[in-house]
């Protein structure tokens, strides 16, 4: 299970206003909670995964796990054979984000909207701020630099590891998978699948695909080429069966 936790203090402050000038700049608990809703709506991502709100910076999480048989013949040996779950404690240490725009009032005068031009941009940033956090989520690498002379890419995506780095590092090799540049393909989701441990395949009705939408397209185009029901459905762009049953979640990244 992928978890994003989100701090509620000081998660978002209005432009051109500190905390020391206006205290109430700071959105509230329900504000905050609103803006998390909004932001979980439009990300494709975040609303296949369990968000998390947290009003902490850091935090730990304690995990058992039982990976091991633990069922035996009754009369196998002389007395039980009890186990015991192994347990590890997951830390987590949350970075802060921010999004900023400027709205003369030169221009809220004189658009079309007036001051309805506020929400229609509040929205426009609630969108964007979305596919960021999908890209920093997913594709987040701690050795870029960051700073004033950086890219904007780097100083989203340097600011801390995401999913790719972390599995990269916590997943043995032996699960890993180079398809080398290869096209998504039933083959290669196969190959994919066959590496996940033999007691989690069980969990597969839990299981997404989390890809691009460059592999999603593909996995469609595939679908369409076949003369059935099925492939006019893909080319109609309706719903179309996932890899080896497992449904597909395509992010913009």
């Amino acid at each position: 299970m992928l978890d994003i936790k989100l701090p509620l203090k000081e998660i978002m402050q209005k432009s051109a206003i500190n905390q020391t000038s206006l205290p109430n700049s700071v959105l509230s608990r329900k504000q905050s909670d609103r803006f998390i809703d909004l932001l979980v709506d439009e990300s494709v991502l975040m609303k296949n995964i369990r968000v998390v709100r947290v009003d902490h910076q850091k935090g730990e999480v304690n995990k058992l796990d039982l990976g091991t048989i633990v069922t035996e013949g009754a009369h196998t040996t002389s007395k039980a054979t009890t186990h015991v779950p192994t347990e590890r404690v997951l830390v987590w240490d949350t970075e802060k984000y921010r999004s900023a725009f400027d709205l003369s009032t030169d221009f809220t005068e004189d658009n079309i909207e007036k001051a309805g031009i506020r929400d229609r941009l509040l929205s426009m940033f609630t969108k964007r701020m979305a596919i960021d956090t999908e890209l920093a989520a997913l594709k987040g690498d701690e050795t870029l630099s960051t700073g004033d002379s950086q890219s904007a890419e780097n100083n989203l995506l340097g600011v801390n590891n995401g999913f790719q780095k972390i599995l990269e590092t916590a997943v043995p090799t032996a699960q890993q998978l180079d398809a080398s540049g290869a096209a998504p393909s039933k083959r290669l989701y196969y190959e994919m699948k066959r590496r996940i441990p033999s007691r989690y395949r069980a969990a597969k009705p839990n299981y997404v695909w989390i890809v691009p939408s460059g592999p999603a397209d593909k996995w469609a185009l595939d679908w369409s080429d076949r003369e059935t029901a099925g492939g006019d459905a893909a080319l109609a762009g309706q719903m179309r069966p996932g890899p080896w049953g497992t449904n597909e979640c395509p992010l913009a990244a």
